[in-house]
């Protein structure tokens, strides 16, 4: 049974030895998440919170649910204990940072009974013990509880109402790097770009049309804080593609594309059923054939891709989407 899901279908499985990895085409850079020793805190004012607005629902529904079985009001106040001795105390202070990974990436937790959207419960046992110091920060958070017909109990990240605590290591638990121009994006092994399902800790912001998205959400599960108590993580990640570093071509100028590269001097360092990378001058392009697309979309392939990886000096869009246009301009036949 799972819970629902938060209008994302965006679902990262990360193996338990693995990291979850949110790839930024329009940036080149990649944020690194070591999902499996997150761990999440409930603020003792957003519990006491929590709690009320709990029990005052499952009241409401014992009442209005006469003839289900069970008690709604004692299950629910069992699931908030066993959140309450999960917990250490926590001072209600301000945390220690402002938030984690890229300017205007953004955080939410879910506390549930069931495991979260289509994840299975062996999904939320790769949580890792971590001794080390722990980086904090407020997030949007929620309580969802489908033993009341699946209920959602959604808190604020700012003001007095804010209860929830993303909690990473303070040794690069959430990190920025920056993609190599060698390394191929991980869409040559599943469709795990926007809206789509990873089994192996991906999340690329390209949709099945090869475009870069403005806006990307992802969900992945964190850990099982208490028995019956599954806490997942989603994000926001969003770019603002104001220069164009990647195109689609149809079958005529992928040839003409091709040719080009080799006519400009452009020496090819990897090749794959589905990709080549080309590279001149600290230039990287990359080239993408065959891609498995999202089919409940109707696209079964992702249309063949060129993208501007590396750029002398940086990795600058504006600079990347120089090359692009006269990549497009050679192919314009």
């Amino acid at each position: 049974m799972s819970f629902g899901n938060f209008g994302t279908e965006n679902l990262i499985f990360v193996p338990k030895d693995g990291v979850l990895t949110i790839w930024d085409v329009y940036h080149w850079r990649k944020v690194v998440v070591d999902i499996h020793r997150m761990h999440t805190r409930i603020r003792p004012v957003g519990y006491k919170l929590l709690r009320h607005e709990a029990e005052s629902m499952a009241r409401d529904h014992a009442r209005n649910h006469r003839d289900e079985p069970g008690d709604p009001v004692q299950a629910v106040a069992d699931f908030m204990d066993a959140i309450a001795e999960a917990d250490s105390p926590l001072p209600d202070g301000p945390p220690q940072t402002a938030g984690f990974g890229p300017d205007g990436m953004m955080w939410w937790v879910r506390l549930s009974d069931v495991p979260a959207e289509s994840f299975f419960e062996e999904d939320y046992e790769g949580a890792v013990d971590y001794d080390g110091t722990y980086l904090s920060s407020l997030c949007y958070g929620s309580v969802g509880l489908s033993m009341l017909h699946s209920s959602e109990i959604p808190l604020p990240a700012e003001g007095e109402k804010s209860a929830f605590l993303l909690m990473t290591p303070a040794d690069g638990g959430v990190r920025v790097e920056p993609m190599s121009g060698r390394e191929p994006l991980p869409l040559i092994h599943e469709y795990c770009g926007a809206l789509g399902v990873s089994a192996r800790g991906n999340s690329v912001n390209v949709d099945w049309k090869g475009q870069v998205v403005g806006e990307h959400l992802g969900c992945a599960p964190m850990r099982l804080i208490a028995p019956g108590v599954y806490a997942t993580v989603y994000f926001f990640f969003p770019t603002e593609p104001r220069a164009k570093v990647s195109a689609t071509l149809d079958s005529k100028r992928w040839q003409v594309f091709l040719e080009a590269m080799e006519d400009s001097g452009f020496a090819q360092v990897d090749e794959g059923p589905s990709h080549q990378i080309f590279e001149q001058r600290g230039y990287t392009i990359h080239a993408y054939r065959n891609l498995q697309g999202k089919e409940t979309a109707g696209a079964v392939e992702i249309p063949r891709l060129v993208v501007v990886g590396t750029a002398p000096g940086g990795n600058d869009p504006k600079v990347r989407a120089e090359i692009l246009e006269q990549i497009l301009e050679v192919t314009r036949v």
